[in-house]
């Protein structure tokens, strides 16, 4: 009988070693599935804290970089002009020369390199420049506009009146020669004719930009009548 049970002992102790192997198996299963999960949460938690520092560090960035657009006012207490200019690229203006060298009588690109010309503070370049495209086109109202802005600058005054004024005889209603003729005046003291170039604006261009901004001067200006 003892012989005859041998072999369902031997099973049975068989059987008791093979699932104490599965039970450390799945232990150890479930103890790497942990794992799986743990460095899964904690990947989750570093890509979360660095997104949000990336987050912060754009907005201070930008909070930094952005700068606040013209109101119509500048710090000093005088009228800006108005200002079409766009996002600055530092190589913009090698580009621009280099494309002169192939075209040099090319119009759009002499007058985007006098607009940054001026922008950066190199107003007798930008003034000659803008010379050469009236040399061609002497009704060109984005370079009489531009050459108004940089006369002003060098203390031209009364060249940057005719500049600006000759664009209104071809074209009568010009809002960007509207408003820089009375901010001219404005700034020259004469309140009464920049009042007159500003309500000739806000009729003409009521729900413009520049309107609003000439209404905004106009409540500052002092007149004598």
């Amino acid at each position: 009988m003892a012989r005859g049970l041998q072999p369902q002992s031997r099973f049975a102790e068989t059987k008791g070693k093979y699932f104490c192997i599965m039970r450390r198996a799945e232990c150890q299963l479930c103890g790497m599935g942990r794992l799986v999960k743990l460095r899964r949460a904690v990947a989750i938690v570093i890509l979360g804290i660095a997104v949000i520092a990336a987050g912060f560090y754009l907005a201070t960035h930008a909070k930094r970089s952005v700068k606040e657009e013209p109101s119509g006012h500048s710090g000093t207490g005088s009228p800006a002009f108005a200002d079409g200019s766009r996002e600055k690229n530092p190589h913009e203006q090698e580009m621009l020369r280099t494309a002169l060298k192939k075209r040099p009588g090319h119009l759009p690109v002499l007058l985007r390199l006098a607009k940054i010309e001026s922008e950066s503070g190199h107003a007798q370049e930008a003034a000659a420049d803008l010379r050469r495209i009236l040399d061609m086109e002497p009704e060109n109202p984005e370079a009489n506009l531009e050459l108004g802005k940089v006369l002003f600058q060098l203390g031209d005054i009364h060249g940057a009146i005719r500049h600006t004024e000759g664009i209104l005889k071809t074209q009568p209603a010009y809002e960007d020669a509207l408003y820089n003729l009375g901010a001219i005046y404005a700034n020259i003291g004469d309140g009464n004719r920049a009042r007159d170039y500003w309500t000739r604006l806000t009729a003409q261009h009521s729900n413009s930009e520049s309107a609003q901004k000439a209404r905004q001067m106009m409540s500052l200006l002092v007149t004598t009548r």
